[in-house]
């Protein structure tokens, strides 16, 4: 068993629903406003963790709750604050659609 199955990470997140929308990484990133697809490549695959202030948007372009896309991601960049702030609990995977 993998451990992606376990703990979703962010970027397998994102590559799931981009998947699920039938997108490309070149619209993904236009809807985060990144000027180039490269970006949606490195944070799917774990290399690069983007800005955290470019969750929201990223999440609105996914069709997704910004609020769950924004704990995932700050649970991997600062689990010290994360657990501060949200306690143990694992953040809800975010992959259903918003309302």
């Amino acid at each position: 068993m993998s451990n992606e199955n376990l703990c979703p990470t962010l970027g397998s997140t994102i590559r799931a629903r981009r998947v699920a929308l039938g997108m490309t990484q070149k619209a993904v990133a236009a809807a985060a406003g990144w000027t180039r697809a490269e970006m949606v490549s490195l944070v799917e695959s774990g290399d690069r963790m983007p800005n955290l202030n470019r969750i929201p948007k990223l999440a609105k372009g996914l069709v997704i709750d910004p609020a769950s896309l924004c704990k995932l991601a700050l649970e991997e960049c600062y689990p010290a604050l994360y657990e501060t702030l949200f306690g143990d609990a694992a953040p809800a995977t975010p992959g259903s659609p918003t309302k």
